[in-house]
């Protein structure tokens, strides 16, 4: 039975985890519904931080207060459940937190701010030499790897690279300093298999509660996930087996080994800090495919549409591959060129969508044209805390055999009827009608226009300085490497009312290809010269050395 006296202390410190995160997300929220922009963007980046400074700092207050491990933690994750159910589910809708691609977005929030609650009270409960059971202890253990491990794991099903050039490897090294701790004051205690099994186990738990996010993907992140697996058992093992060999000695320093764990779950705060994921959204063929196709991560070069932020009911460019030998191309590589644009979602603070149009052309001398549709989420708390792509729409059509001395002008154009409205992909062939490709019905909460020019800022820790919605360019699944191929690219334009050429142009190559916050449409390309000889024309071709970002085209 719990006393008064104790069912009052459990209150207060429910309270002051539970009111400082509702509170700053309220703060969010008001900015948002009043149309305070800067002071939206600066609180919906920090938010995520604010919550996680409150569930540790609070929980290690509570820890330290009471003594007692299990009272301070049910009561600290009541305070992050009660958060999670007003964030997602009992709230306006308008400010309402995404649940993700696969629904599991409170859960996965929630899991990670209750493991960062859970150590907050270790930490406190052994600073003030509180008892902690063997339950604690193990519990312990178990939720300080997740802590640690959440975000190299989630970033890793999410299809983003947590520390590039270095991850997954860098990410596995986090997910190890977690591990080898663990599994040596567990070992001591509890013998080596339990050493060894504990971390294995947080890291599974981990596996399983982020796999939704990758199942469109999941064969392009299994080497990583391995990898981070990989990790984790030769941590484990390796701290299992230090305790056996060394037991007493390990014994006598048995506190480092803990203060280690504490001191991975304040790196992991820190990077989250200074460092933003490398995040593309693009599709690949499968091989020996001309219309079948996977997620994937191409290598972009092209240009952006200059000019302050503005709206157009549609985009196009006219695509050549006039001059190019298809045998150029490498039997299991492409060459594409098209479009992409940026559309905004009109209300979950993140989320944003993407249209593409690409005509490809492969090895054979076949060419495809391909639609594709995204809806992807930034690092963001309404979007649980971790970025996400989903591809909405795909379409493919083999155009068989390449009229290479001939041209495509490619269309992707807002239509509205009385039951929907959306996408629609055409394109026009020199003297002929257009065409209509494929269409797709937007998400009802979508802004029903595409978003062109320039939006200044970003995340300054990539190198990131703007978005550039309205973009057009070459992709391929590698750099060609050589030469023998052209793509010519005229009139990128916009459509209000009438089509019209973009004024001016600037080159953007794939390490700069964001399209909003965060998400880009490739790496870089190398090996490509991108020139323009008259205004509104683009030429590529291979080149020794590639042309920069933010070349004036036209």
């Amino acid at each position: 039975m719990v006393s008064k006296a104790d069912g009052a202390l459990y209150a207060v410190t429910f309270a002051w985890t539970f009111a400082p995160i509702y509170a700053a997300e309220k703060l969010a929220d008001f900015y948002f519904l009043t149309d305070n922009t800067p002071s939206f963007y600066f609180m919906s980046g920090w938010r995520l931080v604010l919550f996680i400074v409150f569930a540790l700092g609070g929980s290690a207050a509570s820890g330290a207060l009471t003594r007692r491990v299990w009272g301070s933690a049910v009561t600290q994750w009541a305070a992050v459940t009660s958060c999670m159910l007003l964030f997602f589910y009992i709230c306006d809708p308008r400010v309402c937190f995404s649940a993700g691609p696969d629904g599991l977005e409170p859960l996965r929030l929630g899991v990670f701010l209750g493991s960062v609650s859970f150590s907050g009270v270790m930490l406190g409960v052994s600073a003030r030499h509180g008892h902690e059971s063997s339950s604690a202890a193990l519990a312990g253990g178990f939720f300080g790897i997740v802590a640690i491990g959440f975000y190299p794991v989630v970033f890793t099903f999410a299809g983003t690279k947590l520390l590039p050039p270095f991850h997954p490897w860098a990410a596995g090294a986090i997910l190890a300093v977690a591990a080898f701790p663990v599994s040596v004051t567990t070992a001591i205690t509890y013998g080596t298999k339990r050493g060894i099994l504990l971390p294995v186990l947080s890291m599974g738990f981990l596996l399983l509660i982020c796999f939704g996010i990758a199942v469109a993907y999941l064969q392009n992140v299994l080497a990583d996930i391995g990898a981070l697996l990989v990790c984790v058992v030769a941590a484990a093992t390796a701290g299992a087996e230090l305790a056996r060999e060394r037991k007493g000695l390990v014994s006598a320093h048995r506190p480092m080994f803990s203060a280690l764990l504490a001191l991975g779950i304040v790196f992991v705060l820190v990077l989250m800090l200074l460092t933003t994921p490398d995040a593309v959204n693009g599709v690949t063929p499968n091989p020996g495919s001309t219309t079948a196709f996977s997620q994937g991560i191409p290598v972009y070069s092209g240009g952006f549409m200059e000019g302050p932020p503005g709206h157009s009911e549609g985009v196009g460019v006219t695509v050549s591959f006039s001059g190019t030998n298809p045998s150029s191309i490498q039997p299991d590589n492409y060459l594409s060129a098209g479009i992409g644009v940026h559309a905004a979602g009109c209300c979950v603070d993140g989320i944003d969508y993407s249209y593409r149009y690409d005509l490809m052309l492969f090895h054979s001398g076949n060419e495809s044209m391909l639609a594709t549709a995204w809806e992807v989420c930034d690092d963001n708390a309404a979007c649980g805390g971790h970025s996400w792509k989903v591809l909405m729409y795909s379409r493919a059509l083999s155009l068989g055999k390449a009229d290479l001395d001939g041209n495509t002008t490619l269309r992707m154009s807002w239509f509205q009827d009385t039951h929907e409205s959306g996408v629609r992909w055409s394109y026009l062939e020199p003297g002929q009608e257009a065409h209509n490709f494929t269409s797709f019905a937007s998400p009802s909460a979508e802004n029903r226009n595409f978003n062109t020019g320039v939006l200044e800022g970003g995340t300054l820790n990539s190198g990131q300085t703007a978005s550039y919605f309205f973009q057009f360019g070459v992709m391929s699944s590698y750099s060609l490497g050589h030469g023998g191929w052209r793509v010519l690219l005229t009139c990128p334009s916009v459509q209000n009312v009438t089509w019209s050429c973009v004024s001016h142009a600037m080159t953007l190559d794939g390490s700069q290809s964001f399209w909003k916050i965060f998400w880009r449409w490739g790496e870089s390309y190398q090996g490509m010269s991108v020139s323009s000889s008259h205004p509104g024309e683009m030429e590529f071709g291979y080149a020794n050395e590639s042309t920069p970002s933010f070349q004036r085209l036209w």
